[in-house]
C-alpha cells in the first residue's frame, strides 16, 4: 500500500513539475483570451444597462359639455398624482379627436366620464365612465393601466360599500340626522387612505446582480471564461499520454482515474500559485499607490484566507472539466472547439453573460445542474472573502463527476 502510494505521489509531483514549466505558456494564452473576455464583459454591461426610456401612456380624457367642477376637480388631481403621473398622461379632449388620435395611434386609451360623475358616485347613482382600449397595437403600458383602473375601481366599491353601510345603519336606528356627518367622516379616511402611498407601494432594491457590483459580477465571468479557455494551452498535461506511457503507468499501480486526477490537480496548483503571486504583486502596488487601492476597491469587498480556500475548490473543478471535455474529442482541434464551445454554453445557462433575472424560468431552474454556476459561485465568495459550502460541494461533485466521466471515455476508446 505504501509502495503504491509512493508512487502515486512520484507521479503527482512529476505533473507538478510539468505544469510549472508550462508558466510562460499559460501566461501568453490567458493575454490572449483576455481580450475576448474583456469584450464579453462589455457586451453584457451594454445588455444589461441599455434599456430606454419608458414614456407614459397617453390618455385622452373626453368630460361632457355638462360637467361639475367636482369632476373637474377630480381629474385634475388624480392626474397629480406621482403614481398615476409616471405611467400616464391625460389629456382632455372632445370626443371625436379622442378617436381620430387612437386611430393614428398617439392615443393608447380613452375615458369617457358621464355627466356629474362625481355628484353620481356620492349619491349611489353610479354611472359608470367608459374605458376604451385599441383593439390592436396596444403599448406593454396597456395591461399596467388596466391594473390602475381595476384597482381604482375596487377602492372605490369598499369605500361606497362602507359608506351605503352607515347610512343604513343611520336610517334604520333613527338617525338620519347624523348620515352627512358620517359620510363627510367617511369619506376624509376612505380619501386619507387612498392618498397614502405606503399603503399600496413598498420600496425594495432588486439587484440583477444579486450582492455583488456590476464590476464584481462580470469579473466573475470573466476569469471563469479566461481560465477555461486558457486550459487549452495545458492540453498536452490534460489529455492522457499515449497508449504505452498509460500502460506503464498502470503496471506501476496508479489507476487512470488517479492519473487523471494528478493531472487536472497539478495545473491548478501551478494556477492557483499563479494567482497568489498576481494577487500579492496587486496588494502591494494598492499599498504603494491610492490609486491603485481605490480599483481595487471595486473589485475586492476582501481577499484572505477564505478567498484562497474558495480558489482551491473552484480551479479544480474548471480544469476537471476542461479535462473531461477535452476527452470527448477524437483529436486535439476538436476538443479546442468543444471546450470554447462549452463554456461559453455554461457560463451563458450560469447567468454569467445575462444574469439569470432576465433568463426564462426554465433556464433560471436548470441553472443548478451546470457546473459553471458553482464555479462562478466560488469566484464571488473569492472576491468577498467568503466561504460558500454550496459552492464547495458543486466544485466537488464537478471534479468527481469530470474524473469519472473522463474515465469512462478513455475505457470506451481503448481498442
Amino acid at each position: 500500500m505504501n509502495i503504491q502510494l509512493n508512487k502515486i505521489l512520484l507521479f503527482f509531483s512529476l505533473q507538478i513539475k510539468a505544469a510549472f514549466r508550462m508558466i510562460p505558456v499559460i501566461l501568453a494564452t490567458t493575454a490572449c483570451f483576455a481580450s475576448i473576455t474583456g469584450l464579453a464583459a462589455f457586451a453584457g454591461t451594454k445588455l444589461l444597462y441599455s434599456g430606454s426610456h419608458k414614456e407614459p401612456l397617453n390618455v385622452a380624457l373626453v368630460l361632457p359639455e355638462d360637467s361639475d367642477r367636482y369632476t373637474r376637480a377630480a381629474f385634475s388631481f388624480i392626474n397629480e398624482i406621482d403614481t398615476v403621473k409616471n405611467q400616464c398622461s391625460f389629456t382632455e379632449m372632445s370626443e371625436d379627436d379622442a378617436f381620430n388620435n387612437m386611430r393614428d395611434g398617439s392615443v393608447d386609451a380613452i375615458i369617457l366620464v358621464p355627466g356629474q360623475f362625481i355628484e353620481h358616485i356620492m349619491n349611489g347613482t353610479n354611472t359608470p365612465a367608459q374605458v376604451i382600449l385599441p383593439k390592436s397595437g396596444s403599448t406593454s403600458s396597456s395591461p399596467l393601466f388596466r391594473e390602475l383602473v381595476n384597482a381604482g375601481v375596487g377602492d372605490l366599491a369598499i369605500a361606497q360599500a362602507g359608506i351605503y353601510a352607515v347610512d343604513d345603519y343611520c336610517g334604520r336606528y333613527g338617525l338620519k340626522d347624523e348620515i352627512a356627518a358620517a359620510e363627510l367622516y367617511l369619506n376624509d379616511k376612505y380619501l386619507s387612505h387612498a392618498l397614502d402611498r405606503s399603503v399600496y407601494f413598498s420600496k425594495e432594491t432588486i439587484s440583477s446582480t444579486g450582492s455583488l457590483t456590476l464590476i464584481q459580477f462580470y469579473f466573475c465571468t470573466g476569469a471563469v471564461l479566461l481560465i477555461m479557455l486558457s486550459s487549452i494551452s495545458c492540453i498536452s498535461l490534460l489529455r492522457s499520454e499515449n497508449s504505452c506511457t498509460q500502460a506503464a503507468i498502470k503496471r506501476n499501480g496508479v489507476p487512470y482515474i488517479i492519473s487523471s486526477a494528478c493531472r487536472f490537480s497539478a495545473v491548478s496548483a501551478a494556477y492557483l500559485i499563479l494567482i497568489l503571486i498576481i494577487a500579492g504583486i496587486a496588494i502591494t502596488a494598492a499599498e504603494l499607490s491610492p490609486q491603485v487601492r481605490y480599483t481595487l476597491q471595486d473589485v475586492f469587498t476582501a481577499f484572505g484566507p477564505s478567498s484562497v480556500l474558495m480558489l482551491a475548490f473552484a480551479l479544480p473543478a474548471i480544469f476537471s472539466l476542461s479535462q473531461m471535455l477535452l476527452s470527448l474529442s477524437d483529436n486535439t482541434g476538436a476538443g479546442i472547439i468543444l471546450l470554447f464551445i462549452m463554456t461559453v454554453l455554461m457560463v451563458f445557462l450560469a447567468g454569467g453573460l445575462v444574469p439569470k433575472a432576465f433568463l426564462p424560468s426554465v433556464l433560471q431552474k436548470s441553472a443548478v445542474l451546470v457546473p459553471a454556476t458553482y464555479i462562478i459561485g466560488a469566484f464571488r465568495g473569492v472576491l468577498c472573502n467568503n466561504i460558500d459550502l454550496s459552492c464547495i460541494t458543486g466544485c466537488l461533485t464537478v471534479c468527481i463527476l469530470s474524473a469519472c466521466i473522463t474515465t469512462l471515455a478513455h475505457k470506451l476508446d481503448m481498442p
